[in-house]
């Protein structure tokens, strides 16, 4: 009897269990005494789409530091998947050139590039540490795709009159004051919409930003520094 699978670098590797008399269930419970059963069901590393990998990486659901990723990331990361990088999923991953890429990034918008070089360089990156990818650098396409890290937005100041004519514009009162409290503040809406009263310091002026309402859900905000208090300022009329 013999047990195959392949290696970090794809290569197909065996092992001779025992004679052809010996049974599956002793088979496979040599396997595991062996530590091979951990090899069981991994997807062949020189034929694995990009769809294998991909989602390998968003069930994984950590930074490369290894932290956990805020609910907000996450939604971010699934949603860039579903919406773009379909695009890749039936492609062999080792096998997508960095000219490919480059060109499909580049008839991006502006805004959106860097983000999704960087979410597909991640996805390469979790492939190959955990083998599901060839681990040679010329299995690794991104090293040569570049992307534009600044956008074309440009903020506007607006004065105290058209700040006015905007809120006035906006009918329902809550929604008025989640633009204004955003406005004043700089947190994200998600983050105001994760407020509640214990969060509103106040006697120290401050509101402390703990967690983060997306799609539906309460999660912890994005980042550390989102979860620095934010100064309490006094706006009227909302």
């Amino acid at each position: 009897m013999f047990f195959c699978w392949y290696n970090d670098l794809g290569c197909e590797r065996t092992r001779v269990l025992g004679d052809a008399s010996m049974t599956d269930a002793d088979g496979w419970m040599l396997v595991s005494r062996l530590g091979l059963d951990a090899e069981v069901g991994q997807p062949d590393p020189v034929n694995a789409s990009f769809g294998d990998v991909l989602r390998a990486w968003l069930d994984y659901g950590k930074s490369k530091t290894g932290e956990e990723k805020a609910h907000s990331s996450l939604e971010g990361d699934r949603s860039r998947a579903k919406v773009h990088l379909v695009f890749w999923n039936d492609r062999v991953a080792k096998d997508i050139q960095p000219q490919e890429i480059q060109a499909w990034l580049d008839r991006k918008s502006v805004g959106i590039r860097s983000k999704l070089r960087n979410e597909i360089s991640a996805v390469y990156r979790h492939g190959q540490a955990t083998g599901l990818i060839p681990r040679g650098a010329e299995y690794n396409p991104m090293s040569l795709v570049s992307a534009p890290t600044r956008s074309d937005f440009e903020s506007v100041d607006l004065s105290p009159t058209e700040c006015s004519a905007i809120l006035e514009k906006i009918e329902e009162p809550m929604v008025r004051v989640l633009v204004v409290v955003v406005a004043v503040t700089g947190a994200r809406a998600s983050e105001v919409l994760g407020l509640r009263w214990a969060d509103l310091d106040f006697k120290k002026g401050r509101i402390h930003i703990r967690r983060a309402w997306t799609q539906g859900k309460l999660g912890k905000p994005k980042s550390r520094l989102s979860r620095r208090p934010v100064p309490m300022v006094n706006v009227w009329p909302l």
